[in-house]
C-alpha cells in the first residue's frame, strides 16, 4: 500500500503503530541496527524493462537466514565492500538499488542479526541533469512526500517480514542522465534517516552514513563498510542513564 501525497506531517510512529509496531521514544537504548549506513549500487550489465520488479536484483543481499554471528572475512557483510556506485550507462536507463547495511560490533560476542522493521531516507539530485521514471519497494506499506522521488523529497517504508540480513535491500530506481550528475542519498526531510526494529515497543537507530551513485561516468560514493562500531554499555547504570 502506497500513499502518494498529503502525509508530510505523519510520522514514522503513526506508520508503525497503524499496524500494530509501537516505537520506543527514548534515544538512550541503542537497537540492534545501530551504526546502519546506506549505500547505492548499480551494475551496467542489468537493462530496464518497464513492469519489471527489480526487488531483489542486485546480487549483494544477504539472505535472512545468515548465521549473525560470527562475522568474518568470509561474512555475506563484506558485500557491502563490493558496492559499485558508479554507473556508465550515459542516456540508457540505469537501474540502482539502495541497501542497508549494519556493521559487526566489535568484541560484542551476543550480537545478533539486525532486525528492520522499517525505515525512513531521502534524495538528492539536480533535475535538470537527470530524470527518475521508476521505483519500488518491497515495503507492506509507504508513506512518500507530496513530490517524491523528487529532489530533497522522502519516503517511509515498513516492510511485511523484518529483515534480518547484514546487507538489506529496501529500495530500488531506474533513471537516466542528461549529463553527468550525482544523486545523494540523506534523511528524510521531516522525519531524518532512521531504522526502526520490530520490537514492542520498538527501537529507533539512526543511520549514521549515506553513500551516492554517479550517473555518466560521474563517480558515485560508498560510505566505508569497514568500520567497526566500539561496544555498547549496556550496564544498568549505562541504561538509567539513558533516561535522565
Amino acid at each position: 500500500m502506497q500513499m502518494r501525497s498529503g502525509f508530510r506531517g505523519y510520522t514514522l510512529a503513526i506508520l508503525l503503530s497503524a499496524i500494530g509496531v509501537t516505537l520506543l521514544t527514548s534515544a538512550g537504548i541503542a537497537g540492534p541496527n545501530r551504526g546502519a549506513i546506506l549505500l547505492v549500487h548499480t551494475d551496467d550489465a542489468q537493462d530496464y524493462s518497464l513492469g519489471v520488479d527489480y526487488s531483489h536484483l542486485s546480487g549483494l543481499e544477504c539472505p535472512d537466514d545468515i548465521e549473525c554471528p560470527p562475522y568474518d572475512e568470509s561474512s555475506c557483510y563484506n558485500n557491502a565492500c563490493a558496492i559499485n556506485p558508479t554507473s556508465h550507462r550515459g542516456t540508457d536507463l540505469t537501474v540502482f538499488w539502495v541497501l542497508a547495511a549494519v556493521p559487526p560490533l566489535e568484541d560484542d560476542p551476543d550480537q545478533v542479526c539486525p532486525r528492520i522493521k522499517g525505515l525512513t531516507f531521502g534524495i538528492n539530485y539536480n533535475e535538470a541533469d537527470l530524470r527518475i521514471v521508476d521505483w519500488g519497494t518491497t515495503a507492506r506499506v509507504e508513506l512518500q512526500t507530496d513530490h517524491w522521488p523528487g529532489p530533497n523529497e522522502g519516503t517511509a517504508i515498513v516492510f511485511p517480514d523484518t529483515k534480518l540480513s547484514p546487507v538489506a535491500e529496501v529500495y530500488w530506481f531506474a533513471a537516466y542522465a542528461y549529463y553527468e550528475t550525482v544523486l545523494t542519498l540523506q534523511g528524510h526531510p521531516t522525519q531524518g534517516g532512521q531504522l526502526v526494529d520490530d520490537r514492542v515497543p520498538g527501537n529507533r537507530d539512526l543511520i549514521e552514513g549515506y553513500g551516492s551513485i554517479g550517473f555518466d561516468g560521474a563517480e558515485g560514493t560508498a560510505v566505508d563498510c569497514r568500520f567497526v562500531l566500539p561496544v555498547v554499555d549496556t550496564s544498568w547504570g549505562a541504561l538509567k542513564h539513558g533516561f535522565r
